[in-house]
């Protein structure tokens, strides 16, 4: 390695000058499988928790109740992680028009603004 330079620290610059962001449908796509998984995961996890409280404190014996008490849970689960989608939605839509009325507001603010005829010097305001 050259003199001072440290392979960790090599590594470390390497990695930051190379980082990309990742372009929109990379954000999109990633979201969409994030929110899958979660929701598969919250599904079969739901229905896990409703049928073995049914098990455990309500009725050991009754199959039935077991499997309405866990299908009961994972709609109440689905209906759940619905309203979370529906609430990401409408924030990202909040600020979406947010920046499109403050782009606006900003060309219109560029458009009346009239032009500022440039500042004499100390030496030119004298002269006058």
């Amino acid at each position: 390695m050259a003199a001072g330079i440290s392979a960790s620290s090599t590594l470390v610059s390497l990695h930051s000058v190379h980082r990309v962001e990742p372009a929109e449908h990379q954000k999109g796509l990633r979201f969409a499988t994030n929110f899958g998984t979660q929701v598969i995961v919250a599904f079969i996890g739901a229905f896990l928790l409703g049928y073995y409280f049914v098990e455990t404190f309500v009725a050991p014996e009754s199959f039935n109740a077991k499997v309405i008490a866990g299908a009961a849970c994972s709609f109440a689960t689905l209906l759940l992680e619905t309203l979370l989608l529906v609430i990401h939605e409408h924030k990202l839509t909040m600020i979406h028009t947010r920046q499109t009325k403050q782009d606006k507001r900003s060309r219109r603010l560029v458009a009346v603004r009239p032009p500022v005829a440039p500042s004499k010097s100390e030496p030119e305001k004298k002269d006058d």
